[in-house]
């Protein structure tokens, strides 16, 4: 019985999963919290390895409420080859659940033993549950074995405990937990030195040499030759980390494949550090190094927008010339772990095609705009290129590439692949996920866009290419992919896995360091360490005693010897930037005292030398003047030091926002003189920084104006008075003081029910909600999990996992850094839950209302979306609900078949209409559900001026509709 059952329980009532699996297994019970797994992982090796009895069956129950599933799905992995082993792991976040747990199994059960997590066994099992359990034995017995008690902080790396935990696909993360542990403990720790310290533990029963000797040798025309290329930047450690996913091709291709590797290098590469791959010349695989000249790439860098993308993510583009006697050849992104032959994707009929792709895994939305690509077109991964390498050069793909470059220097986010995707959209073959399975975008509840055959869920189950696309495998602290363990086993069997290893767990330390001290304060105190306030700090202090200022040359020796032995003491230790410091603002502030101000000064002479020291008086005498003055009008200060900063941040966005203009639509306007509908929205974006926007573009908040206006006549909803926009508006105030006021916008009859605000994913309480119910975040997009069904969601664990991830993602990110929308920045973030609106099982179709004009109706235009998740459609329409001359992204043209009038037409503009009264445009987003109307939301700055208006002379003609005016005017 080999078994692993993983259930989510929220009663034990009949729940048959509970009961006994024979009558003479060996029954034992833990319970675990999320932070127990790595150790309950050790602990159940240990019994695994020592369980003698082969005619019982070990049976292990697991009660936790840890929702990671990829974790338990890897305990699969532990057992051996023992066919007697039954793990089921039951999974509640019901706190009276687990407190009846032990007496309920009590009833089933005529004797287990109840045990802690972090212990190993080094004797038999059955001799051990002899010991404490007999048959008069009526209830659990806590088991105390201090002999054999051990945890994942035991200093000693060669211990038993760690000698089992390597033995489990967990032992590169434990060593992560017991280093992020020590590191915590002392910041002057040398990760690497400790851990190559205690070499020893990292030595395998499963050894490197020879193995893919195992083949016999073919002639060559048995051979099934296939060509891969890869490529990574020039560190060893990366090349390295490269030479799993090699490795991991030959470990398990056919018996007759014969693999030909090809390394892309480029001028920066040395022979030292590839001289790692030289194992891939076998009898059975060869190695080719391809040498380019990065400069060669340069045209094509311009395109990319994110700055961490290398030049080198380019060099794929090359391939069909730097092999010009292939036909057709492979690309796998060096992130990938191979699974099985790749003979069959080789082989793959590709004759009519550039190039065989998989879909990526995540919706890129606004970008297929700027890569010119209709919104149905389906975009695909570069990670994995299955290249018809004479079609490219016979079509002479790469001049088209670069003409594209040159021409459009358009926002390619992800570089190459944003690039190909517009090239060549067409004549692609779309091929298995399984070829290049990406599953950590959907860890955090992304939807794949093209699964039509559930294509996913095969490939999950048999995939041949791993692609860690979002976290990498080497990244303990943040990979999420179920799959992760498969490129350590692969890891392991190297002769450089010690090197892979320490790399890996020093910093996914300092990375998981810096995430966690986001959090802590620090800032403040890196500054007062700078030896600029130092000096300035003993400086003051010498000149206000006669005592101390006849001192003072020594002091400043002092001071400067000691920041010579912090610096010595602390220079190994990389620190995050200052912004990601919870007191940043704080620190910005120490900058502006004194005492930084004139060691900064000091420091400045000094380097100027003698010059900058006969200086140094006057110009000491003339910070000390200014500092007073400011300090004499503090409020002055203040208020000079707010309009410095938000100058800066204007003129940042203006920056930012110019050139995404130009990249989208190849002109440079004038922002404080807009003339275009996108030309507007971003002007307001820049210059008109209302906190009316700040909390209406908040879908908490907007349901208290929502249901003020739409409710006023009854004079109800707020004091007579209090103004929704005034300064006592509970609009301004924190969201935290407003719950009883927010609860009450349920009496609304156009709001969907609200049932609850959560400042965490994992502090939603599911038992206080409704079975049917939609989870979303208040302050960006794409953050919504819509439930249908509770009971449902609740026991499916890994979709409940990975909504939770979602939520939680969405959570913690700034959808201001997205497109620089101001209004979302200082949101406070929620996450809520409210009314699942359906019609007939799907979501309500939505109605968004763009209002230009409150007087002529003919000047505002309906965009209505129908069938959201299958037969797409967006149409625009004007006021009589006819077909409107144009369309904001999607070609209205083409619209084939027009939405169905709602009945409810009139009063949806009516609602419109009174909602935005205030505001010289404004986009009203609403439901029908049946024969209701809600609304969503209000839409101050649709698609971040980011989407084309078709045709483009209607930007200019929706500008003129929009008379604009300025709730605060900051462009001057």
């Amino acid at each position: 019985m080999q078994n692993v059952n993983i259930r989510y329980i929220d009663d034990l009532k009949n729940n048959f999963f509970v009961r006994k699996i024979a009558s003479d297994s060996i029954t034992l019970v833990f319970f675990v919290n999320n932070d127990e797994i790595l150790e309950l992982a050790v602990t159940i090796q240990s019994i695994v390895e020592n369980f003698g009895d082969k005619e019982k069956i070990l049976d292990i129950i697991v009660f936790s409420n840890c929702f990671p599933l990829r974790y338990w799905q890897m305990f699969l992995n532990m057992q051996n080859g023992k066919n007697n082993l039954s793990l089921r792991v039951f999974i509640s976040h019901n706190i009276s659940l687990k407190k009846n747990f032990l007496s309920y199994l009590n009833t089933e059960y005529k004797d287990f033993m109840y045990l802690s997590h972090n212990f190993i066994l080094e004797e038999d099992v059955f001799s051990i549950y002899q010991k404490h359990i007999t048959n008069t034995t009526n209830f659990a017995i806590q088991t105390k074995l201090s002999n054999l008690d051990y945890n994942i902080n035991d200093n000693n790396l060669d211990s038993s405990w760690w000698q089992y935990a390597k033995k489990t696909p967990f032992y590169e993360l434990c060593l992560f937990k017991f280093m992020f542990n020590l590191y915590i403990a002392d910041k002057n720790l040398d990760i690497s030195k400790f851990l190559l310290s205690s070499h020893d533990s990292f030595s395998y029963l499963a050894h490197f040499d020879n193995f893919y000797f195992d083949f016999e040798d073919l002639a060559q025309d048995q051979r099934r030759e296939v060509h891969i290329v890869y490529m990574c930047d020039k560190k060893q450690s990366s090349i390295k980390k490269c030479a799993v996913s090699m490795l991991s091709v030959l470990e398990n291709k056919n018996e007759k494949d014969f693999i030909h590797f090809y390394f892309i290098i480029d001028e920066g590469f040395k022979e030292t550090n590839t001289a790692c791959l030289d194992f891939l010349n076998t009898k059975h695989s060869t190695l080719t190094f391809l040498k380019v000249n990065s400069s060669d790439f340069e045209l094509y860098k311009s395109t990319t927008q994110r700055k961490n993308m290398p030049i080198n993510a380019y060099y794929r583009l090359a391939i069909p010339w730097l092999l010009p006697h292939l036909d057709r050849v492979i690309y796998l992104d060096y992130d990938s772990v191979v699974l099985d032959s790749l003979w069959e994707l080789y082989n793959l009929d590709i004759s009519q095609y550039y190039l065989g792709v998989v879909d990526d895994a995540w919706k890129y939305f606004r970008y297929k705009e700027m890569m010119h690509l209709q919104p149905e077109s389906r975009h695909y991964n570069s990670g994995m290129l299955l290249f018809n390498a004479k079609k490219w050069r016979d079509e002479k793909i790469d001049e088209r590439l670069k003409e594209f470059s040159l021409l459009h220097k358009d926002v390619f986010v992800l570089a190459d692949q944003f690039l190909i995707n517009a090239v060549l959209n067409k004549n692609i073959r779309f091929i298995h996920f399984k070829y290049n399975l990406q599953l950590s975008r959907i860890e955090i509840g992304e939807r794949v866009e093209f699964d039509d055959l559930n294509e996913l869920k095969i490939a999950k189950e048999n995939p041949v290419i791993i692609h860690f696309n979002l976290g990498k495998a080497w990244q303990l602290n943040a990979c999420l992919n179920p799959f992760f363990f498969k490129w350590w086993e692969c890891a392991r069997k190297l002769p450089f896995y010690t090197d892979i290893l320490v790399n890996a767990v020093k910093d996914s330390v300092l990375e998981h360091y810096s995430f966690e001290y986001k959090v802590h304060e620090g800032a403040v105190q890196r500054i007062k360490d700078q030896l600029s306030y130092r000096l300035g700090s003993t400086l003051i202090k010498g000149v206000k005693s006669p005592m101390k200022c006849i001192i003072l040359p020594y002091s400043l020796i002092k001071t400067i010897k000691e920041y010579q032995r912090y610096k010595k003491q602390n220079h190994a230790i990389p620190l995050p930037p200052l912004e990601v410091y919870a007191d940043y603002e704080e620190a910005l502030k120490v900058k502006n005292h004194l005492s930084y101000k004139i060691g900064s000064l000091i420091l400045n002479a000094h380097k100027k030398g003698i010059i900058g020291y006969i200086s140094l008086p006057f110009a000491l005498i003339q910070s000390s003047k200014e500092h007073k003055n400011a300090s004499l009008s503090k409020h002055s200060f203040v208020e000079n030091n707010i309009r410095t900063q938000k100058e800066f941040s204007l003129k940042d966005d203006e920056l930012f926002l110019t050139q995404r203009h130009k990249q989208i639509f190849g002109y440079i306007p004038n922002f404080k003189l807009p003339q275009t509908f996108n030309e507007k929205i971003i002007s307001r974006m820049l210059y008109d920084r209302s906190p009316v926007y700040i909390a209406l573009a908040d879908k908490i908040k907007a349901r208290i104006y929502i249901a003020a206006t739409l409710e006023q006549e009854q004079k109800t909803f707020l004091a007579s008075d209090v103004h929704i926009f005034s300064s006592n508006s509970p609009l301004f105030e924190p969201i935290d003081s407003l719950e009883t006021l927010l609860f009450r916008t349920n009496e609304c009859k156009y709001l969907p029910k609200l049932y609850g605000i959560y400042k965490n994913a994992y502090d939603i309480d599911f038992e206080q909600l409704p079975n049917s119910f939609v989870l979303k975040t208040n302050h960006d997009s794409g953050g919504v999990v819509i439930v249908e069904n509770k009971k449902e969601f609740l026991r499916d664990v890994e979709k409940l996992t990975q909504s939770l991830k979602k939520l939680q993602w969405h959570l913690n990110r700034n959808y201001y850094d997205f497109a620089r929308e101001w209004q979302y920045k200082d949101i406070e973030p929620r996450i809520l839950a409210e009314e699942l609106l359906l019609n007939n099982d799907k979501p309500a179709d939505t109605y968004k209302i763009h209002i230009f004009d409150q007087d002529d109706m003919k000047n505002n235009f309906f965009q209505v979306t129908t069938d959201r998740f299958d037969n797409y459609q967006r149409a625009m329409l004007d006021s009589a609900w006819n077909l409107a001359p144009f369309g904001i992204t999607y070609d209205n043209s083409k619209i084939t078949k027009i939405p169905n009038k709602p009945q409810a037409l009139e009063t949806m503009l009516n609602l419109s209409l009174k909602l935005a009264k205030p505001f010289d445009y404004v986009r009203v987003d609403l439901y029908q559900n049946a024969n209701k109307i809600y609304i969503g939301e209000l839409t101050f700055t649709p698609g971040a001026a980011g989407e084309r208006i078709i045709p483009n002379e209607w930007d200019k003609k929706l500008g003129d509709l929009w008379k604009f005016k300025r709730l605060i005017d900051e462009s001057k």
